[in-house]
């Protein structure tokens, strides 16, 4: 995923560091009598979007120290850790003694979402002490924004329901 009409992605590192912003910016002519002002607007490349009815913790695969937190039902800009590692992220769903404590270090799952792809990816998050004791499977969609989206790209997470969207789907013909 390159650049997005008509957003146009960038990206800053972080001068000393390792960090990597990518960032999409928007050209937009100003009406009226200031018609000859364009504005200017800069927005996250990558925002994630959590439709669960729990938090999440996201991470770039590879560096799952620097977690952010992804409130139930909100979301949030994302960005490069270490800029050298492939564009993957990995999921988790920590338990309030994991979050309590700031260790994830057990929930993360085992598959990755690579950012570069547009695509949906279904993945089974841990469950280790939450209930129920199901385990939960999420779909995760990577998908081009919308004009109206504060960023180029949205990474939407939500509950696959095994009746509509089931994981596999077996027909014998």
């Amino acid at each position: 995923i390159s650049n997005v009409l008509p957003k146009t992605v960038f990206s800053v590192d972080e001068l000393g560091g390792s960090r990597r912003f990518e960032l999409a910016m928007s050209v937009t002519v100003c009406p009226g009598i200031f018609a000859r002002t364009k504005l200017i607007t800069f927005i996250p490349r990558y925002r994630v979007v959590n439709l669960l009815k729990r938090e999440l913790v996201i991470a770039q695969d590879g560096c799952l120290k620097s977690e952010i937190l992804v409130p139930s039902q909100s979301s949030v800009p994302f960005h490069w850790d270490r800029q050298s590692l492939p564009s993957k992220v990995r999921l988790g769903a920590p338990s309030m003694e994991e979050k309590d404590a700031g260790d994830f270090g057990g929930c993360w799952t085992n598959g990755c979402i690579q950012l570069d792809k547009i695509g949906i990816t279904s993945m089974r998050l841990p469950t280790t002490g939450i209930l129920p004791s199901k385990p939960m499977v999420v779909q995760a969609e990577v998908r081009l924004a919308t004009k109206e989206d504060s960023s180029a790209v949205v990474i939407v997470i939500w509950s696959a329901n095994e009746k509509t969207n089931p994981l596999y789907l077996l027909r014998n013909r």
